[in-house]
């Protein structure tokens, strides 16, 4: 079980990754048609964004933390 916290970090990655995927399509970086493959290939992409989004948010409060830590 996670806790509050990591819950929201990740449901921030899930929404960051999100919005990546939408400028994405905005600017031409994603095709008109997409494939069963291709979308399968998105899905992929969008599980692995949000996965290093998240990674990254953790490590960001991991290290504020240790800092707010250290300057009590």
């Amino acid at each position: 079980m996670i806790d509050d916290h990591t819950k929201s970090l990740f449901e921030h990655a899930v929404l960051m990754a999100t919005i990546a995927r939408h400028e994405a399509a905005k600017s031409g970086g994603l095709p008109n048609y997409i494939s069963p493959t291709d979308g399968t290939r998105l899905v992929a992409a969008q599980i692995t964004a949000t996965a290093t989004i998240f990674g990254a948010l953790v490590e960001a409060d991991m290290v504020a933390r240790l800092r707010r830590a250290q300057g009590d």
